[in-house]
């Protein structure tokens, strides 16, 4: 079983805030691909928390439990 990673915690409530995985990455000081990185995390744990396009993004059922 898979540790919670607080780091990755924080990087999810950003990109909810923020609306985006830019905006987080923005607000985090941190490039984008480390915050998709981060997000990656929750797939390791069976959890998709996130339902993303190429140009939107929305959380799912238990994204918006979790958040």
């Amino acid at each position: 079983m898979s540790k919670l990673d607080l780091n990755a915690l924080r990087v999810f409530v950003n990109v909810v805030e923020n609306g985006s995985f830019s905006g987080a990455a923005r607000a985090l000081r941190m490039p984008s691909s480390n915050v998709s990185r981060q997000i990656s995390h929750w797939r390791k744990l069976q959890l998709r928390l996130i339902q993303r396009s190429t140009r939107h993004m929305h959380l799912t059922d238990a994204g918006q439990a979790f958040f």
